[in-house]
């Protein structure tokens, strides 16, 4: 699984993003709160790792139901509903940005080198495999000083550098004014 950086870094660009492109004037996406409600559910799918550090066995617990499509789909609806009624919110809004930061968060411990992911548990047990690695992930069984965690901070940084130079190329095109000859 990658680093919680890494998985807080995509909190970070999602919230920037949609703070960015928010037409609703007086906008939730103006308070601090927001981003920490974001990066909640970006991190959600690793609290089975918890139970994991805790009892010394981190694959009895680890990357099981809470990496599962339904479990996003579950929680991001509990979220939804809970900023509707006592938040008076938006549902759509907080059930969508929920969902995809619990989804980025499985998109990328599936991009993971490791033992899979349970994609659609409960229907399935079945461990679900990339076809190619993008993230090298943490080794959990190696020492808090091994090199192995050095390996993946400059994987991380560097998977972090290319999209924003393609989020900056992307951004930059667009925002070229065609010039009037």
């Amino acid at each position: 699984m990658p680093s919680p950086l890494a998985h807080s870094a995509a909190a970070f660009g999602i919230y920037k993003v949609f703070r960015r492109y928010d037409s609703s004037g007086r906008s939730l996406f103006r308070i601090p709160l927001f981003f920490f409600w974001l990066l909640f559910f970006s991190l959600l799918p690793d609290i089975d790792a918890v139970l994991g550090v805790l009892s010394g066995n981190m694959y009895a617990y680890h990357n099981q139901a809470s990496n599962s499509v339904f479990t996003a789909l579950a929680a991001s609806l509990f979220a939804g509903f809970i900023a509707f009624f006592f938040f008076k919110k938006k549902f759509q809004k907080w059930f969508f940005l929920c969902l995809l930061c619990y989804l980025m968060h499985i998109a990328m411990d599936f991009f993971t080198y490791g033992r899979g992911l349970m994609l659609f548990w409960p229907l399935t047990s079945r461990r679900f495999f990339p076809p190619f690695i993008i993230f090298y992930g943490l080794r959990w069984s190696k020492s808090v000083t091994s090199v192995a965690h050095l390996y993946t901070l400059l994987n991380e940084t560097a998977v972090i550098l290319f999209v924003s130079m393609i989020w900056a190329l992307i951004r930059f095109i667009r925002l070229r004014k065609p010039s009037s000859a």
